[in-house]
């Protein structure tokens, strides 16, 4: 077996019930790849979740445990804060259709200076090139060629002088020189099948595992041949082996059994076998010692997934600890005993050294195994429901309405696929590599399996869906269309009238096919919180929830030998955000023609679509200070680099402290060459801080570009001071057809939200100013703008500004969305409104933190007649607000079109209802006497749902260099 067809019987054994074969791409995918020293610089659109949302792989950490690595199957390793548990950067490498860019492998320089990743990392299966990233800045350091499979396992010596790969194919291992350039040394590369493990002890000996059945030992600096080999006793297949701390034991997991042996460090010898009576299932194939060698750890697929540890060095009794909800794939030590695990959820977290579990980082997707029947689609696609397995709930979403429901009543209308029909006998489907229709047999890739099965409501043809490909088929048994698709199609659906085909994915995506070609028309995929969401087409044209649009985005090779950059979709909102084309593609089953009917009723002719690559914004990195530097003066210097075309050059350059512009911190270049480097000074908070510099070009600003910075100095922050800006425009002069514009209570909003904040301001701030204007309902432009104006000028950067908008706004047919002032001509429409450009404008430029409320979400039909604004989507409008070359955090009263209620026993509008509770200490969360952001979110959330019975469901749109600040500081 090679090492492709090794790591994907070893995912055979991921998943109880339809087990999950998350295997590699087959023989025939390959030879239609690039050729081996190429590969293509076509965007391509990834999830990204800030979390893995496929199984991950291994996981590393440093000698100290301030850091975390993980890989997964999701083509990226994270890079997290074990501290305080945060994502601090992901590292990508140079990806393709298919398997390529699947990490399996990665390991840590005990200084944790140095990661190195491995996995399918070749556009073929003849070079696997293993990739070396500094730490602390995410560059690219080096590229290892030549290892001629997958690997499957890193790991540094304990000086960090050596690296090891674990190779499949029966190639053995390769180990490397890392002290000096990772020359090549001599290796044992001729094993009888897959190498899946190795490990060093503190001497340099070294232990593998293969599939051939072997353990191999070799002595200190001869890695060539081994001085010991040996079948362990009740092991058949060896998968993991590691040295215990003081080299003399051994200890072996099994991915074929539920046996764990202890060997001898010195020659293999058998020790013992520890006790595992009682645990279910097929393995327990990783293990693991605690750092004083008196526990021993052991986990896989078996015992429902939990950890058993044992005492005394694996003789002494045993415990089992819950981890998490799937497959453990590797445990690491940590220093105070306790224990690192990752899983194929995917999640990773700790087992404490009291045996304690706590899942650190849960999965990035909805977990859609299982769900075979459980897809359910409306007659004519538009409403698609699934029943996700992690988390267990329902989910619910309408396209036409932009609405997504958890948890919603059952609706008959929604039904699920028909998977048996009279004359069409499909046997062998359900997680099976021969399935066959009539008798005859259907043609898959090796190693492929059938997950999921819909007939066709003519009962001539059936769509099956499978690992790597998505399916049509006739009664013949002939294929009409194949598909790839982006992982394991977990279920599949198809509209009554047989046009439309609807797959769920094991990426967490929900995707609408055209049924008489194949050809893909749009993709969903839903958040794990239940709120974000964002739906595409395959040309990038996309609609996002409020706090959704970084959700996918644009991984673009550089060459193998490159770094690839990444660019969320949001840097291309002006282009590409188009929601009017999402709400036609489904209907006229073609994104141009969506694109066409959109642009005509729009009043725009249709351009020809340039590729992403024409009009790509800089890419920024800092060189200096690297992450999670201490800082004991509040005079620092940034040393970054940019980046951009020949034909876009970069003209600015800022820096900001925790999503803030830095006055006096830009840097405005000539437009002249496609790299910059340089430097930015900046005056420090003497707090915590996150710290940025973000570049631009005509075509837009980059991804920020961030590390932390930790505060030792003397001395703390003096206390700011809050500036809020509270308008509620409920009147309006030009008002006609029996006052239908009027409102009942935005501006009792407006004074309430404003009365309470003042109340709790008391302890947190110096002092707080409000706005010197009218506090009425009959708010005019110019009164707007004046305190907009104001609000940007008053505060310092110490600061922190709160603006709170209720009212009419509206989204125009130009895609402009407006805010309604008492003053308001429908007339001179655009004349007489505050454009979502202006209160951009004026909000970038104030000085410290901006929490904006807005309240200005579609308030029913009050614009009749073709002159009036369109039905309001305040969703773009957040999303540009909250965007890091704007930096505001922004709480928006609902998502999409939906109405905003309110009543009068409430006094207030719901969103204000929930927002004066909440910041009146109910969203409190710590009980430390603290309102904060995200606290407040959680509780604002759950309370608008609860009052309006999910009809109104607010949302939040934060920047991600944003902390999760204090905003009030609760009476008591």
């Amino acid at each position: 077996m090679n090492g492709v067809a090794g790591l994907r019987e070893k995912a055979r054994h991921l998943l109880a019930g339809a087990m999950l074969a998350i295997g590699l791409v087959t023989a025939a995918t390959v030879a239609a790849q690039p050729a081996p020293d190429a590969v293509s610089s076509d965007p391509i659109l990834r999830i990204e979740a800030t979390a893995h949302t496929a199984m991950i792989r291994r996981i590393a950490t440093d000698r100290e445990n301030r850091y975390a690595v993980t890989v997964s199957d999701d083509k990226t390793a994270r890079l997290w804060s074990l501290t305080d548990n945060r994502l601090m950067s992901v590292l990508r490498v140079p990806i393709g259709d298919g398997n390529m860019g699947k990490l399996s492998a990665v390991a840590m320089t005990p200084d944790g200076g140095t990661v190195a990743l491995g996995g399918w990392t070749g556009p073929t299966g003849e070079d696997m090139p293993i990739y070396i990233f500094d730490r602390a800045s995410g560059r690219l350091r080096q590229r290892l060629s030549g290892l001629p499979d997958v690997t499957s396992h890193l790991v540094y010596s304990a000086d960090g002088s050596l690296l090891i790969a674990a190779v499949g194919g029966k190639n053995g291992n390769r180990v490397f020189d890392a002290a000096h350039g990772y020359k090549p040394l001599p290796s044992d590369i001729e094993y009888g099948d897959d190498s899946y493990w190795a490990d060093f002890d503190r001497q340099g000996n070294l232990v593998t595992t293969s599939y051939d059945g072997f353990v191999r030992l070799y002595a200190s600096g001869r890695y060539g041949a081994p001085i010991a080999k040996i079948k362990p006793p009740q092991i058949s297949r060896p998968f993991s082996a590691l040295f215990s701390p003081n080299g003399e034991q051994i200890a072996v997991g099994d991915d074929a059994s539920t046996s764990v042996v202890v060997l001898s460090g010195k020659d293999l010898a058998f020790i013992r076998a520890a006790d595992t009576a009682g645990i279910s299932g097929p393995e327990i194939s990783s293990v693991a010692w605690s750092t004083d060698g008196r526990y021993l750890f052991a986990g896989g697929w078996g015992n429902n997934f939990r950890v058993r540890r044992w005492e005394n060095a694996g003789a002494g009794k045993h415990i089992d600890i819950d981890a998490s909800n799937n497959t453990v794939m590797q445990l690491v030590p940590l220093r105070d005993g306790g224990m690192l695990f990752a899983t194929a959820d995917p999640a990773f977290g700790i087992i404490d050294r009291e045996g304690r579990s706590n899942v650190r980082q849960r999965p990035g997707q909805l977990d859609f195994s299982g769900t075979l029947r459980k897809l359910r689609v409306s007659d004519n696609s538009d409403t698609v429901e699934i029943d996700a397995i992690n988390p267990s709930r329902k989910f619910r979403f309408t396209l036409a309405a932009r609405r997504l429901d958890v948890d919603p009543p059952n609706d008959a209308a929604l039904k699920p696929p028909v998977m048996a029909a009279s004359g069409l006998d499909v046997t062998n489907w359900e997680d099976e590599h021969r399935p066959a229709i009539n008798g005859r047999p259907i043609a898959l890739h090796n190693y492929e399996r059938s997950r999921s099965l819909a007939i066709f409501p003519d009962r001539t043809s059936f769509i099956l869906g499978a690992d790597w490909n998505l399916r049509r088929v006739d009664r013949e048994a002939k294929q009409l269309w194949e598909k790839p698709v982006p992982s394991v199609t977990w279920a599949v659906n198809i509209t009554r009238d047989g046009g439309l085909v609807v797959s769920a994915h094991g990426d967490g995506t929900i995707r609408w096919w055209r049924a008489d070609d194949g050809k893909e028309l749009l993709a969903l995929s839903i958040h794990p919180d239940g709120k974000r969401w964002i739906a595409w087409t395959p040309q990038g044209y996309f609609d996002a929830s409020v706090g959704a649009d970084d959700l996918i985005g644009w991984h673009v090779n550089n060459g193998l030998d490159k770094k690839p950059d990444f660019f969320p979709v949001s840097l291309f909102r002006e282009r590409f955000y188009r929601p009017e084309v999402i709400a036609r593609v489904l209907r006229t089953r073609d994104v141009e023609q969506a694109v066409r009917e959109a642009d005509e009723a729009a009043g725009r002719r249709t351009a020809k679509a340039a590729p992403i690559t024409s009009a790509l914004p800089p890419v920024v990195e800092i060189a200096e200070p690297p992450q999670k530097t201490t800082v004991r003066e509040t005079r620092l210097t940034l040393i970054y680099s940019a980046r951009s075309k020949p034909d876009d050059p970069i003209t600015r350059v800022e820096a900001q402290i925790d999503g803030r512009k830095v006055e006096g911190a830009e840097k405005v270049l000539a437009a002249t060459g496609d790299t910059r480097a340089g430097t930015i000074a900046i005056e420090l908070p003497r707090r915590d801080a996150v710290v940025s510099v973000i570049a631009f070009n005509k075509n837009g600003a980059s991804a920020p570009a961030s590390v932390q910075v930790a505060w030792a100095g003397r001395g703390t922050e003096p206390k700011p001071k809050l500036y809020i800006l509270a308008v509620g425009v409920d009147t309006y002069k030009n008002n006609s057809e029996n006052n239908k514009l009027n409102l009942r209570y935005p501006a009792k909003d407006a004074q309430d939200f404003l009365k309470t904040v003042k109340q709790q301001a008391e302890g947190l701030y110096e002092s707080v100013i409000e706005a010197p204007f009218p506090r009425s309902g009959k708010w005019t432009l110019n009164e707007i703008l004046d305190g907009l104006d104001w609000i940007r000028k008053a505060p310092t950067n110490k600061d922190v500004a709160v603006v709170f908008i209720s009212g009419h706004g509206a989204v125009t047919p130009d895609r402009i969305y407006r805010f309604l002032p008492y003053d308001y001509d429908p007339d001179r429409i655009e004349r007489t409104t505050v454009r979502s450009i202006d209160f951009q404008d004026f909000l970038s430029k104030v000085g410290g933190k901006v929490l904006v409320f807005l309240d200005t979400c579609y308030s029913g039909d009050v614009f009749p007649g073709a002159r009036g604004p369109a039905q309001v989507s305040l969703d773009k409008f957040a999303n540009e607000l909250a965007a890091a070359e704007n930096g505001a955090v922004v709480f928006a009263s609902s998502t999409g079109n939906q109405l905003s209620w309110e009543d009068p026993k409430w006094g207030n509008g719901a969103f204000t209802k929930a927002l004066v509770e909440g910041l009146g200490g109910k969203a409190d969360a710590r009980h430390d006497g603290v309102v904060r952001v995200s606290a407040l979110e959680d509780y604002v959330y759950g309370r608008v749902k609860e009052l309006t019975d999910g009809k109104q469901k607010p949302m939040v749109a934060k920047p991600k260099m944003v902390e999760n600040f204090p905003i009030v500081a609760v009476s008591r």
